[in-house]
């Protein structure tokens, strides 16, 4: 009968428990909460960020603030202009359309553009022009140097300019009649563009335009 009791007493003391506690949660306030942004994990400057650079956290509304991202579409594709950290709450401010420094028209990002110049004799009738495909040879001037010929194969011309800078090369025409040296614009990757500012005075630099239309080859008898 004891038993009856206690248990019976037990189970009006975890009720009037939990009324307590409901009773206590009424008056409780939530706080409002918000979703924000973060980088997913530590992310370079100068990155376009993608869906999996990117995750969510909730945050007291009170901290929110209108520089705060909250929709991952409002970071997918853009442009890191810092370094990010692990976790970093997404600012608007640390983000651009477009990748820090200098871009240019038809270039791959983190390419390398190269001016050389280009000798009359290697112009092959002044045909190239921006868009063209080239293979350049590197030909040591000294037969001592070991190695031999380096060949770059299916280099792009990004442009073709004459002696001032900037300015488009001559149309065909004029340049029979004026055969200056041509500038090339090259389209490199760092290793290529290493390779040919390190072979001044010691290589000759040759250039052999690709042909990319025209009759098919014929094999010789």
């Amino acid at each position: 009968m004891r038993k009856s009791k206690q248990i019976i007493l037990a189970i009006i003391l975890t009720a009037a428990l939990i009324g307590v506690s409901w009773y206590a949660g009424r008056g409780r306030v939530k706080t409002p909460v918000a979703t924000v942004l973060v980088a997913q994990h530590a992310v370079q400057a100068g990155t376009q960020l993608s869906a999996g650079d990117l995750s969510t956290v909730t945050i007291a509304r009170d901290l929110m603030i209108d520089a705060y991202l909250t929709d991952p579409l409002q970071a997918e594709g853009f442009w890191t202009s810092i370094d990010l950290s692990s976790g970093e709450l997404l600012n608007r401010t640390r983000l651009t359309a477009e990748p820090a420094g200098l871009t240019y028209p038809d270039v791959a990002q983190g390419r390398r553009l190269m001016t050389i110049e280009l000798a009359a004799s290697d112009a092959n009738g002044f045909w190239l022009t921006s868009g063209s495909l080239v293979d350049l040879f590197l030909i040591p001037k000294n037969s001592e140097i070991q190695g031999g010929i380096s060949v770059l194969e299916k280099i792009r011309i990004v442009a073709l300019l004459d002696g001032e800078a900037g300015t488009p090369a001559l149309a065909m025409q004029d340049r029979v009649r004026n055969p200056a040296s041509p500038l090339l614009c090259l389209d490199l990757s760092p290793e290529q563009a290493e390779l040919i500012a390190g072979c001044t005075g010691i290589y000759d630099l040759k250039l052999a335009a690709i042909c990319q239309s025209g009759k098919p080859e014929t094999s010789t008898p």
